[in-house]
């Protein structure tokens, strides 16, 4: 009987993880990863800034906080990479801070506030969607601005989620927002 064969499409931690899991369980399978970029990992990456300061980019797991943090640590003891892992400091990780046009800000920041705040006030009184689901992008375009969600929720799904915002289901990823819009007709209510 000839080994089986897999094609896994994508390089990401994803696909990685796949093509890690079908070698353990099936030890003689043949697992080939197509990935299109000239690097594998995903969006998930370190690089050093100007400054020799280290970026991590890419995905988040709130280890041990929830179901995705949980299993982002049963991978890492599967793959032995306890040793590897460097704890956050909470401190320092209160201050969140995001790289746009290529300098690196700390959100949110006072000028948020001027231009993020009138959206913000204005989102109990937009209409809630009569949609199943929409794109993260979307409801936040929708409840807010097209700006903030380019320039603050879509880093946020890169950051927490490692994907793209206008592909990730708002229903699904952010289930609170979703529930509250439809719910109380607000994000900030219930």
């Amino acid at each position: 009987m000839a080994a089986p064969k897999f094609c896994i499409v994508g390089g990401g931690v994803s696909g990685l993880t796949c093509a890690r899991l079908l070698q353990r369980s099936l030890p003689h399978a043949q697992v080939t990863v197509l990935e299109a970029s000239e690097r594998l990992g995903g969006l998930v990456r370190t690089s050093k800034g100007a400054k020799s300061q280290i970026f991590e980019d890419g995905f988040h797991s709130s280890i041990l906080v929830n179901k995705n943090g949980r299993e982002a640590l049963g991978l890492i003891k599967l793959l032995k990479l306890e040793d590897e892992v460097i704890g956050a400091n909470i401190e320092a990780s209160a201050r969140r801070h995001l790289l746009h046009r290529g300098s690196v800000r700390l959100v949110p920041g006072p000028h948020h506030v001027l231009l993020y705040g009138p959206a913000l006030m204005a989102e109990p009184l937009w209409p809630r969607s009569k949609d199943a689901d929409e794109s993260v992008y979307d409801f936040v375009a929708r409840r807010a601005s097209k700006t903030l969600a380019k320039n603050l929720a879509d880093p946020i799904c890169r950051g927490q989620l490692a994907g793209d915002a206008k592909e990730l289901s708002v229903r699904t990823c952010f289930p609170r927002l979703w529930h509250n819009e439809r719910r109380f007709g607000s994000v900030f209510l219930g």
